[in-house]
């Protein structure tokens, strides 16, 4: 493998398990370990570490080195409230210009269960990760509308810093929230160019997810350091071999 494909898979990986936090908020990021654990040189972690740094998805501290961030209420509302604003745009944007929404929904048939019906844990947790990944793509589909690629790059960072926020929200709230969803009603809003009943949803959304903010990063926190604790999990993620892609 060539040191630039290593170094990109490097990124890929180190960014997965950050964006999921595999590490716990605040957790140093030791690059001897990593590049022990990840099989690769230190100048890979190096580079994905710095480019991350630049991404806001870790924290960079002089002479210090890199720390896992830390589930911030007040930052994460931002987030969600300038991704509002370039979202609410884009809508209006397309619609004035007659721009089609290119979106289609694989989860159309399983995203909803029956009145009573309960999950188990697997499934239940399946299903918060498959809907937060599609709320994802719903909101580069839309950004993508804007034809301004600074506002398409601002929402892919979004979702990239409030993934596990939103998989944790999903989760907290449950199939019925999910059942809820106004995904697949803003999309059919979109397209019948009704630019002020997609962005109606899109707030109602977005402001739930603002308002319950502090109790899903509480939830989050816990399964960042007490499930990972009473599961005997350790600090250190497992090994993993760049070079093949399998966890070793």
């Amino acid at each position: 493998m060539s040191e630039n494909l290593r170094t990109a898979a490097t990124y890929d990986v180190l960014k997965g398990l950050i964006v999921n936090f595999q590490f716990r908020p605040g957790e140093h990021l030791q690059i001897n370990d990593l590049a022990d654990q990840l099989q690769v040189s230190v100048t890979p972690i190096r580079e994905a570490l710095l480019r991350l740094s630049s991404e806001s998805l870790v924290v960079s501290v002089p002479n210090r080195g890199f720390f896992c961030k830390n589930l911030d209420i007040g930052e994460l509302q931002d987030l969600y409230n300038l991704a509002y604003l370039i979202l609410s745009y884009s809508i209006k944007n397309a619609t004035e210009a007659s721009r089609t929404l290119d979106f289609t929904n694989p989860l159309h048939a399983t995203a909803h269960t029956a009145p009573g019906q309960e999950l188990d844990l697997g499934s239940r947790e399946a299903l918060a990760c498959s809907h937060a990944l599609l709320v994802e793509r719903l909101n580069t589909k839309i950004a993508q509308l804007s034809n301004n690629r600074e506002f398409e790059k601002i929402v892919r960072n979004f979702n990239e810093r409030t993934h596990y926020v939103r998989v944790i929200y999903y989760s907290i709230y449950g199939v019925r929230h999910i059942n809820t969803s106004t995904v697949f009603d803003l999309v059919e809003n979109m397209e019948r160019k009704d630019a002020k009943a997609a962005t109606r949803l899109l707030h109602r959304a977005f402001q739930a997810k603002i308002h319950n903010m502090g109790e899903v990063v509480k939830e989050a926190l816990v399964r960042t350091y007490v499930d990972r604790t009473s599961a005997g999990l350790q600090e250190n993620v497992p090994a993993r071999n760049i070079a093949t892609g399998g966890w070793a």
